[in-house]
């Protein structure tokens, strides 16, 4: 009936008119965890997108349901979904430290 047609339409607008707003809203949401994941939001991209991620979420709650804990992260977990971050230089260059101006006044100082 035209009852029918007009309320079919009247659906399709409004899913139309909102699909702007949800794709603003995935945007936000992948940038958002791409910040939480340390990484940029094209490499969530490619995270989301992978063939493996399935699997890797399946080993990952075959994992930890029966164990009753959730662990996202740990040192040898290959189960892991989230990527790990990258490791650090901790050693400092003597000479980075005294580009610092308050060293370098007390050095002169000294002098």
């Amino acid at each position: 009936t035209e009852l029918d047609v007009q309320q079919a339409k009247n659906q399709l607008y409004t899913t139309k008119a909102a699909q702007p707003s949800l794709e603003v809203a995935m945007k936000q949401s992948r940038t958002a965890l791409a910040l939480l994941l340390g990484v940029l939001p094209e490499e969530v991209e490619k995270l989301l997108q992978s063939d493996g991620l399935t699997q890797q979420i399946a080993d990952y709650e075959a994992q930890f349901k029966s164990t009753g804990r959730k662990s996202a992260l740990s040192g040898t977990d290959e189960h892991s979904i989230v990527p790990r971050p990258p490791l650090l230089d901790t050693q400092v260059d003597a000479n980075l430290v005294m580009r610092r101006p308050d060293l370098q006044v007390s050095e002169m100082q000294a002098r």
